[in-house]
């Protein structure tokens, strides 16, 4: 039987990175349908990739029955949302000059969730994605989805109740030496006068 380490702050980032995911495609879809003027969405995405050549995207296509959304990895993203000098995704870039920076944060993000390592990831490197994800969200208008990333990352960093404190272990007394009250106050000295 194999056991798996529980890693919630990976699994997390993957949820609301798949949440992000599913967001962008379409709204990658219907951006450059609206806007790259002059081609297809195919030949679109396929001009914004063909500096990297280890893009899967023809591959993926054929993959998804043809399915454009379906073919954009998380990987694309960046490369898409830069092609022709941002043209048409401007209105993104004009509510967030760092869009662009977001979406290769968010794909490192991914890229790091994706390859596990024995521990889990860092908390913060966790937030600070989701943070660029959420934002991300917010600025295409997708607010269910922003709201079903916000509800991963709250209960992933929500502090668990308060438990109380075990009691603090008292010192062994020393060999000769009096032994405490249960009361917490010292008890009398051998021979000593009781106080009145």
């Amino acid at each position: 039987m194999t056991t798996t380490t529980p890693r919630p702050n990976r699994d997390a980032l993957n949820k609301a990175i798949d949440v992000y995911r599913d967001a962008m495609r379409p709204f990658i879809v219907r951006t450059l349908k609206a806007n790259a003027k002059g081609v297809t969405v195919q030949d679109a995405i396929r001009q914004a990739l063909q500096s990297n050549p280890g893009n899967r995207f023809a591959q993926n296509l054929r993959e998804n029955g043809g399915s454009v959304e379906g073919a954009i990895d998380i990987a694309d993203f960046p490369p898409i949302l830069s092609w022709r000098n941002k043209a048409p995704f401007k209105d993104c870039f004009e509510k967030d000059k760092g869009f662009l920076s977001k979406a290769f944060l968010v794909m490192q993000g991914r890229h790091d969730a994706s390859h596990p390592g024995g521990d889990d990831m860092d908390i913060e490197r966790v937030r600070v994605t989701m943070y660029h994800v959420i934002d991300m969200l917010g600025v295409i208008n997708h607010a269910a989805q922003k709201a079903e990333v916000e509800a991963i990352r709250d209960a992933l960093t929500a502090t668990p109740p308060a438990q109380p404190a075990p009691p603090e272990p008292q010192p062994a007394p020393a060999a000769g030496k009096p032994v405490p009250a249960a009361s917490g106050k010292p008890a009398p000295r051998r021979g000593a006068r009781p106080l009145t």
